[in-house]
């Protein structure tokens, strides 16, 4: 697009409530939005080629990987492995090379993650989240008979997200504390709400017995889990601005925000969307369709899959927040369809398919 149509496009964009709430609200959602996006222009000044601005982009994902549990070493790895099949053939091996070093890192630190703490990633919270997923839709009787009869810790009966002295009580680890302030207090010493120390060291020890609950509870009951999934599927379609930790910003602004969650409610919205992703599947697997678009289209559509996914399978709650993260790539591929319609019904041959020069 002209320069001038580009510009307004943004603006509209960053003028929308979503942008205004989570510009505002100091956690990590826009800032994972802004890592995307800044992969995603990379990928396009790369051209397709293998230079700096591909080694950008890995270093944003690597970030990104880091920064957000959401986001696994496989996300990256995927991510390398896709845009080295895009470049040409002669240039693989330097785009693998390129992707050494940010790569090397989050391995380096998930390796570190297994040897400490006994699972490989970012986090050690997916074993909460899964058994969520499982004590959300399952009856608390039945919960409670599979304590009783030994087949489920009970710590099972208690909410996900308890306070560390209520997993000390519960597991009674024999392991002491590290001597590290960081890992071994309560609470915080320091905090206007949630006194709770989410970093405190019983917490990966919890998530593996939350985890080996939610494996037995989805072998008996795999209706359970299912029933939950079709709830997230709905859930993260929700308007992304109805999450509880935007309320108190929402207030302000809560007649546009209200107008715009119509919106993204309607079928037109929705079905905007969907032709995007479905196009942008389209267009990348046209032969003519020049690398460094490709690429474009195979990152923004990978990542809005990958969020999806694994927000829906992992996650009971918060699935509209994770969706806010991709909600720019969403909105960048029909508008990129809707280009190409364009110059399809103009006769135009798309630009840039030669790649920048190496550097």
């Amino acid at each position: 697009f002209p320069r001038p149509v580009a510009a307004g496009i943004a603006l509209c964009f960053v003028a929308t409530p979503p942008f205004v709430l989570y510009r505002n609200w100091f956690f990590y959602p826009h800032l994972a939005q802004t890592l995307l996006l800044g992969a995603g222009y990379c990928f396009v000044r790369s051209r397709g080629g293998v230079d700096r601005w591909i080694a950008g982009a890995f270093w944003a994902l690597a970030t990104l990987v880091a920064l957000r549990s959401l986001y696994h070493p496989l996300f990256l790895l995927l991510a390398v492995g896709v845009a080295t099949l895009i470049v040409t053939p002669s240039d693989r091996s330097r785009s693998l090379a390129r992707a050494a070093a940010p790569v090397t890192v989050i391995l380096l630190l998930a390796l570190k993650n297994s040897w400490l703490f006994g699972f490989f990633g970012t986090s050690s919270w997916s074993g909460n989240g899964l058994h969520r997923m499982m004590t959300e839709t399952l009856d608390r009787p039945t919960i409670e008979r599979m304590v009783q009869s030994g087949e489920l810790s009970p710590i099972s009966l208690e909410w996900e997200f308890s306070p560390p002295e209520k997993y000390l009580e519960i597991l009674g680890p024999d392991e002491g504390d590290r001597g590290v302030p960081a890992l071994d207090m309560t609470g915080k010493t320091r905090a206007r709400e949630n006194s709770v120390n989410y970093n405190h060291w019983v917490y990966p020890i919890a998530s593996r017995e939350y985890a080996a609950g939610a494996r037995r509870m989805l072998r008996r009951y795999p209706t359970a889990y299912l029933r939950s999934l079709a709830w997230t599927a709905r859930r993260f379609v929700d308007p992304v601005t109805e999450d509880s930790f935007l309320k108190p910003n929402r207030f302000w602004i809560r007649g546009l925000a209200e107008r715009w969650e119509r919106f993204e409610r309607s079928a037109l919205y929705r079905s905007v969307l969907a032709i995007g992703l479905l196009g942008a599947g389209i267009v990348a697997a046209r032969p003519r369709t020049s690398r460094r678009d490709r690429m474009l289209l195979a990152f923004a559509a990978g990542a809005i899959v990958w969020t999806a996914a694994i927000g829906i399978l992992f996650e009971f709650g918060e699935n509209n927040r994770f969706r806010y993260q991709v909600t720019a790539l969403t909105w960048i591929l029909p508008v990129y369809v809707a280009r190409e319609v364009i110059r399809w019904g103009k006769g135009r041959r798309p630009r840039g398919d030669e790649p920048a020069p190496r550097s």
